[in-house]
């Protein structure tokens, strides 16, 4: 492995000689279609659903094999596609053109470096037979793929060229489900790595608060709903005691006509992951014991079918989420509500979901359980209902209760609607549009070819670790 401390001179002739590398085509050995083909499903059940399978050659069955213990299988025999010769014509190859700088290329921009992208053993064959003529490939994974130290300690470091690099993306979900993306041991093995967590990886990537910053930053899109929540509320029943939220079916004062039958709550909580390691479902059993919530989600569920205009709004009932515009769905039933619960399904670093940014953009208070470090990421002050501020589930709904029956004070949760958002806010959406224009495959090919060239490999590291110093990226750039 190249010594990441080694600074390379940059001369007029190496520079020439990175220039010439960079015409070369390096390629790139992509695990990640692996977990998802071969980590979930046994090579036998492949075989019966007709996949033409191949032995696997002597010389590749370490690989194989260490991957597929992984996954407690055997890999005698894979696709054919995993071990033939690559091909773009085949759809087993994939060009990789990137600018110098490791940028993906836009539209109508030339590349600058090229390499070859291929989930296929083959890859390794050519360096195996003729070391002195061809490197081994670079090699990247998403981190939901199994790290182990058989495969990447035992057997894929041995084969690694001065220009091997590896590269690890971890996206989309938590670590709590992942732990080896978390080991630090681990991670130290792979010379680029994108992920959620800043205090873990090289470049941090953004999750889900681009989806939904637009909507944030823009003021017409964050007043959308404010009208609407001024009539959401209403002053506690002194005659009867009964909170103004109660079901209109149970409760015939005229005071609740104006609401809809199927809003009998201040809350909506949807779920559909009842078992996390954030211990959510335990949590919301203790709160409705103190509070009405509508529950539509699949854990705790005390409501039945979605009402007609928000089935019409996500495209049908299917349970099949891929299947439905549900985003929409939920945020137009979330919109009707004083609070939505936003609890992450893991208490982890930087791990922030919709799960917030939705309640904000529909009009809706976040009540909020997750990253620790929420406040480094929220667009607003005094917007969101911290969990971590009550001792109790019970403490929790005392406030809660006493928020909704106060509009006053339920509209200061509201007032940043009218304000700008947040500076760190804004340092945060400048890093990641930046880093939108990277990839790790285009990362890993510029890489390789500064390696290749006897140049310092590792300077992009830099440029994102301590240039860019994420979240503070607004201050760098205008100081360029």
């Amino acid at each position: 492995m190249i010594n990441c401390q080694n600074v390379f001179n940059k001369s007029t002739k190496e520079q020439s000689k990175v220039l010439t590398e960079e015409k070369k085509i390096k390629y790139i050995f992509n695990f990640m279609r692996w977990r998802n083909e071969l980590g979930l499903i046994n090579p036998r059940i492949l075989a019966a659903l007709n996949v033409p399978l191949c032995s696997v050659p002597v010389e590749l069955k370490p690989i194989a094999d260490a991957h597929c213990k992984a996954y407690d299988g055997e890999c005698f025999e894979l696709p054919c596609h995993y071990i033939d010769p690559p091909s773009v014509e085949a759809g087993t190859m994939n060009d990789v053109m990137c600018t110098r700088e490791g940028k993906k290329v836009a539209e109508h921009q030339n590349a600058d470096i090229h390499c070859k992208s291929s989930h296929s053993l083959n890859l390794f064959r050519n360096a195996m037979k003729n070391q002195s003529s061809y490197s081994y490939p670079s090699v990247i994974i998403e981190g939901l793929t199994k790290i182990t130290d058989e495969l990447w300690i035992n057997v894929l470091s041995k084969y690694r060229s001065h220009d091997t690099m590896w590269g690890m993306l971890f996206n989309g979900e938590s670590i709590a489900y992942y732990p080896w993306a978390g080991d630090y041991k681990k991670i130290r093995l792979f010379d680029i790595t994108m992920g959620y967590d800043r205090s873990l990886y090289d470049i941090a990537t953004p999750g889900y608060v681009l989806e939904y910053a637009q909507m944030i930053i823009k003021k017409p899109k964050r007043f959308l709903h404010v009208s609407r929540m001024k009539t959401l509320i209403y002053p506690k029943n002194t005659s009867t005691g009964s909170r103004p939220w109660n079901s209109v079916l149970e409760n015939k004062n005229k005071m609740y006509t104006s609401r809809k039958t199927y809003v009998t709550a201040p809350i909506m909580w949807m779920n559909s992951n009842c078992q996390t390691p954030s211990n959510r479902t335990e949590y919301m059993t203790e709160l409705m014991k103190y509070i009405d919530v509508d529950n539509w989600g699949e854990c705790l569920s005390n409501k039945k079918a979605l009402p007609p205009h928000i089935v019409k709004i996500q495209g049908g009932e299917s349970k099949e989420r891929d299947k439905l515009n549900w985003k929409d769905g939920k945020m137009a039933l979330a919109s009707e509500y004083l609070f939505t619960i936003a609890i992450e399904n893991s208490l982890t670093h930087d791990y922030v979901t919709e799960k917030l940014w939705q309640p904000l953009v529909a009009g809706s208070v976040p009540i909020y359980l997750g990253a620790p470090n929420i406040d480094e990421w929220l667009p607003c002050e005094n917007c969101i209902i911290d969990l971590r501020k009550f001792k109790t589930p019970q403490d929790a709904a005392k406030f809660l209760n006493r928020v909704a029956e106060n509009k006053t004070l339920y509209e200061t949760y509201h007032q940043w609607r009218s304000r700008q958002v947040t500076k760190h806010f804004q340092n945060l959406l400048s890093y990641f549009n930046y880093t939108e224009d990277y990839s790790l495959d285009c990362i890993v090919c510029h890489m390789a070819h500064r390696a290749d060239a006897q140049v310092n490999p590792y300077e992009i590291k830099r440029q994102f670790l301590t240039y860019l110093n994420p979240f503070n990226f607004s201050s760098q750039l205008n100081s360029r």
